[in-house]
């Protein structure tokens, strides 16, 4: 099993989409991998048992003292990045700065897509996620 990170995955989202994030980061947390698939080799590791833990910033971040750094620290520590997408999580400054900070670590094929609302692609619509 691949132990250099800390995080099996980060979650990045608008907080205007918290219900979605919370719905996914305990669907996450609470999946059994079938037992047949734990332990076989991939080309990034064994596969686990557990899909945890997953960062969170609600849950994670809550007796921070340094929020960027942080988050940074989060980030650098997840295999993955899970991004929630809606038209508010487009518009939102952190979750673009979070998506390019994760890229920037050279994770990018890591970046995983959840689209819970809005048209993927759509450029400068209202519906943009």
């Amino acid at each position: 099993m691949n132990n250099k990170y800390k995080y099996k995955a980060y979650i990045s989202y608008s907080h205007c989409d918290e219900r979605w994030a919370s719905w996914l980061h305990r669907a996450l947390e609470s999946y059994r991998i079938p037992r047949k698939l734990v332990g076989t080799k991939t080309g990034v590791g064994e596969v686990p048992s557990r899909i945890k833990p997953v960062f969170r910033d609600r849950d994670d971040l809550s007796s921070a003292s340094d929020l960027g750094g942080t988050v940074k620290q989060a980030l650098s520590d997840s295999e993955n990045m899970i991004v929630i997408c809606s038209p508010d999580a487009a518009a939102s400054h952190w979750v673009n700065e979070e998506i390019r900070g994760f890229a920037s670590l050279g994770r990018g094929k890591q970046i995983f897509c959840v689209i819970v609302d809005g048209e993927p692609g759509g450029v400068g619509t209202a519906s943009t996620c």
